[in-house]
């Protein structure tokens, strides 16, 4: 007889490991007692719609709840943008923000007015490799976004115009808009600039991604500056946003991939490719998840109270680097961690590597991501002393 799957190899093991004593790996806001943070908007929505007898349980369409990729639409390119004013820019709801890079990969490989080269930042999610992996792009690069110096840690302009120096036109840059993700890097207004006059003369089609719109700066609109500027000079460009983080919706993960074209035509001809990709993977996108997010954004004082919660995940984050950095002066590190103080957003990088990461879980039970990156909302008064003496120990 036949056997089809003989030749099938085993899959990589998911290692069941007992989990550290301190774990600063973990994706999502969280509490001092490690669980997700509920935003309370986003819980008061949820009842009332648990509650609400009037909605229907109907298939959406294809590329989701219109009401969420309208307000989508304009939390992301702003109200007055004019990709939005000339019908320049669509969006679609995905499941998420690897859903949103897979459509968007699977999109551009059917195209042929992309390159097969696809730029990924070296400190980015691995997904996104693996993503285009699977895609069929077979020219992945990486490139530096840091610059190390001895107090500080900042976007590197050099690298970067090196990266892009000797590359195809039509090639995939792969970019956060704020923050870099997950270093904490901010590139300022100036910066994006430069960024932006290198697009324009190779020809680069960016991918902005977003896991964490307004966790960065806590203002959406400040962490969503370089999107809505790209977009004023009219260039043409896709955006893959997560909302499961920034609305604590984990359990419902929602996101969109947003794709600005050149025109009308143009942008009807691109929902219609991309509608027939999702088909062929779901009937439909949930509701639950773009119903809250929808909700919050198109109420005003919905929408102000999400944005008071993502100022103050903003504000603790923030006082919580000054804490950490305080610790390590006290303490005497012989290199200067002012560099956490200078990060925005959920993570602080550390630049630890695999050696050091593997000998904190290993000797302090220590968690913290492979990429050297820790969430900042994991730190707690009851840990932050044996964190910052583990750092010392392994540093110092």
């Amino acid at each position: 007889m036949h056997t089809h799957f003989a030749s099938i190899e085993l899959s990589k093991p998911i290692e069941k490991k007992s989990p550290p004593i301190i774990d600063l790996s973990a994706d999502g806001y969280r509490n001092s007692d490690g669980s997700l943070c509920n935003f309370p908007v986003v819980e008061a929505i949820r009842r009332a719609i648990a509650m609400d007898v009037t909605l229907d349980h109907e298939y959406l369409p294809i590329r989701g709840l219109d009401s969420f990729q309208d307000a989508v639409l304009r939390l992301v390119l702003g109200n007055g943008s004019p990709a939005i004013i000339e019908n320049n820019a669509i969006c679609s709801q995905t499941l998420g923000i690897k859903n949103s890079f897979r459509i968007a990969a699977d999109f551009l490989k059917s195209t042929d007015r992309v390159a097969n080269t696809v730029l990924i930042p070296k400190q980015s999610d691995s997904s996104r490799i693996e993503i285009f992996q699977a895609a069929g792009f077979d020219n992945i690069k990486q490139y530096s976004v840091l610059a190390f110096f001895e107090d500080s840690h900042i976007f590197d302009i050099d690298a970067f115009k090196r990266a892009t120096n000797d590359i195809p036109r039509g090639t995939i840059l792969v970019l956060s808009p704020s923050s870099q993700y997950p270093t904490g890097v901010p590139i300022g207004h100036a910066q994006w600039e430069d960024i932006a006059t290198i697009i324009i003369s190779k020809g680069i089609f960016v991918i902005f991604d977003v896991p964490y719109l307004g966790f960065g700066t806590g203002d959406t609109a400040e962490d969503a500056w370089a999107i809505r500027y790209f977009a004023k000079l009219g260039l043409t460009f896709m955006v893959a946003v997560s909302f499961s983080e920034n609305f604590g919706i984990h359990d419902d993960p929602t996101g969109a991939l947003i794709l600005v074209a050149e025109n009308t035509v143009n942008a009807s001809n691109c929902a219609s490719q991309i509608e027939s990709i999702i088909s062929a993977s779901y009937t439909n996108p949930p509701q639950q998840g773009s119903r809250i997010v929808a909700t919050v954004l198109n109420n005003e004082c919905y929408r102000r109270e999400w944005n008071r919660t993502l100022s103050e995940v903003y504000d603790h984050s923030q006082a919580w680097r000054k804490k950490f950095y305080e610790l390590t002066r006290i303490k005497g590190f012989s290199k200067s961690w002012k560099f956490v103080t200078q990060q925005e957003g959920l993570f602080i990088f550390t630049a630890f590597k695999a050696e050091k990461i593997e000998y904190l879980k290993n000797e302090y039970s220590i968690a913290i991501r492979e990429d050297g990156a820790i969430n900042i909302s994991t730190i707690t008064d009851d840990n932050i002393d044996s964190i910052v003496r583990a750092f010392y120990e392994i540093l110092d």
